[in-house]
């Protein structure tokens, strides 16, 4: 299950989304730099891991109002408040699929909220 609320005061701006084709697992980047230096090796420099460098993929079945509030929620730029599994986020909608009702969502992490 996963909990999408927009982060403002909004009495129509939640949906819980129940139909998971699969669960969200665990994906991560870290901000890692590389050079080549001149004797043909390289430097490599590692500056850390940051939520902000994440993403959720979603891959699930939505009804025509479910996806009627996503499509709201991208379009409108509407800072979401993400809670799953993992934690809670916040973050933005960046791509949308809808197939029938078989969608896949994406949402960019802004960052951790707890």
């Amino acid at each position: 299950m996963i909990f999408l609320s927009n982060a403002a005061a909004d009495p129509d701006g939640s949906i819980i989304l129940r139909h998971l084709r699969s669960k969200p697992g665990y994906d991560s980047t870290a901000r890692i730099s590389r050079s080549k230096t001149l004797d043909g090796g390289a430097a490599i420099s590692h500056y850390g891991v940051s939520s902000a460098d994440r993403e959720l993929q979603i891959e699930c079945w939505l009804s025509s109002s479910e996806f009627s509030t996503i499509k709201s929620f991208h379009e409108n730029a509407v800072l979401l408040v993400v809670s799953y599994w993992e934690g809670v986020y916040s973050g933005y909608i960046y791509r949308v699929r809808n197939n029938g009702g078989d969608a896949q969502i994406i949402v960019y992490i802004k960052e951790k909220m707890a």
